[in-house]
């Protein structure tokens, strides 16, 4: 385990090209909503996005988060309910569920908030093995690659959200195994570098 926070903690440090932008996504159907109003337990529940882009609350109805980041709903969502609530107090989170697969610990599918850091939803799944690649991470949606290693990559070093990846319902994270060291050939180059000063000690004690 401390192997495998030592590896994230490095990938995290090693970019400088960490500020450049990564692509953002807005709430899609089967997103699951986390809503807490306080003083208000019949608004305080889990809301599953419908086909329409909308959600259905308890004594208000339908109310919909088509075009709405995960990062905007807070706001999107305290807007709506003043309509009917005065000052409410909320939070919102929407929940993803997402794999991480290949070289981790626990591979698996888990519930993430759209405000978990990657290298936390990584760190769910107990985190690299000792022969994962951590710089070749990607991301894979319906069965076709979505996102490249060098944006997921960028958005460790930066500490960016899964919202800030773009990452949708079902995603899943593939950690692949690094290329094993020949250790043969390794040994050949080492052979060779100890005979060459003694091949070259041997010409020049010859002339």
């Amino acid at each position: 385990m401390r192997t495998a926070f030592v590896v994230m903690a490095s990938l995290i440090l090693a970019s400088s090209a960490a500020a450049q932008k990564t692509p953002r996504t807005k709430i899609a159907p089967g997103s699951r909503i986390l809503l807490t109003v306080q003083g208000d337990a019949s608004l305080s529940d889990t809301f599953t996005v419908s086909g329409d882009y909308s959600i259905t609350l308890p004594t208000i109805g339908p109310v919909s988060v088509r075009d709405v980041e995960p990062s905007q709903l807070e706001t999107h969502l305290n807007k709506v309910l003043s309509k009917y609530l005065r000052t409410p107090q909320i939070s919102a989170t929407v929940l993803m569920v997402v794999g991480v697969v290949g070289e981790v610990a626990h591979p698996g599918y888990y519930a993430v908030g759209s405000d978990a850091a990657v290298s936390e939803i990584l760190m769910r799944a107990g985190g690299p093995t000792q022969v994962a690649k951590v710089t070749s991470i990607w991301v894979d949606r319906s069965g076709a690659r979505a996102i490249e290693p060098s944006t997921v990559r960028r958005a460790i070093s930066i500490g960016a959200t899964a919202d800030a990846l773009g990452l949708q319902p079902g995603d899943v994270f593939t950690v692949p195994r690094a290329k094993p060291i020949d250790t043969e050939a390794v040994i050949r180059i080492l052979a060779m570098a100890v005979t060459i000063p003694v091949a070259v000690y041997g010409f020049t004690r010859s002339r």
